[in-house]
């Protein structure tokens, strides 16, 4: 039953991560500092922060499997 749960929030997480990956910044987002016409520029982020919430699921992943073996 635990094997089927966590392959559920698997799953989960690969879904969200790819869903995610189709947000973009708006063309005019109404300003940043005052700036009415400064673009929100999130599309560079993205890549990275895909990259970096993978690397935090493995190294949970890693540590609980570690401390489930202690």
């Amino acid at each position: 039953m635990q094997k089927i749960v966590n392959n559920k929030i698997i799953l989960f997480l690969i879904a969200f991560t790819l869903w995610s990956t189709a947000a973009f910044a708006d063309d005019d987002p109404g300003g940043i500092d005052g700036d009415p016409g400064a673009p929100a520029p999130i599309d560079n982020w993205i890549p990275l922060m895909i990259v970096v919430g993978i690397a935090i699921v493995f190294y949970y992943t890693h540590k609980k499997k570690k401390a489930i073996a202690n």
